[in-house]
């Protein structure tokens, strides 16, 4: 699996995760918050936060690209 770049775009912060960009933006945007228990995490779909662009996936201020077909 390939690395996915989350940019937080608020501060300009970038992290890496080797997950879709789906489950890398809402594990960034928890993270970013202090929650570390990854089993707690709600999926993209249900979580409030979490948003789909036209190429870009977002949870909060956290973007990651969409794969682009």
């Amino acid at each position: 699996m390939e690395m996915m770049r989350v940019k937080n775009l608020d501060t300009g912060e970038e992290r890496w995760y080797t997950c879709s960009p789906e489950q890398a933006v809402v594990a960034a945007y928890e993270q970013g918050r202090g929650n570390w228990n990854t089993w707690d995490y709600l999926a993209f779909d249900e979580h409030p936060k979490a948003r789909r662009g036209r190429y870009t996936v977002s949870c909060g201020d956290f973007t990651a690209m969409d794969k682009i077909e």
